[in-house]
């Protein structure tokens, strides 16, 4: 019961990522700075770990395991503590 609930939460910050950059062009100029912004912290985030898992790999030399879904779920994260620490600020 408790996966389910946790599986159900990242599907909803998931689909709010993904409304919020939609709906970015609808509205004032501060809503589009302030999606725009954190969507480049939580794409840089991504990007860092990515990087990251890269050099591991080729250090290592063992094969890659990126699972997509732990990545869209911490992005997901990521772009909505951003968000919501940019509008209070």
């Amino acid at each position: 019961m408790l996966f389910m609930g946790l599986l159900a939460g990242c599907m909803v910050l998931i689909l709010g990522m993904f409304v919020s950059m939609v709906r970015m062009d609808i509205g004032h100029e501060r809503r589009q700075f302030i999606v725009g912004k954190s969507g480049i912290f939580s794409f840089v985030g991504v990007a860092g770990y990515l990087l990251l898992e890269t050099v591991v790999t080729i250090v290592c030399a063992q094969r890659m395991e990126v699972d997509p879904f732990v990545i869209l779920t911490s992005m997901a994260v990521m772009f909505t503590l951003a968000l919501a620490w940019n509008k209070y600020k």
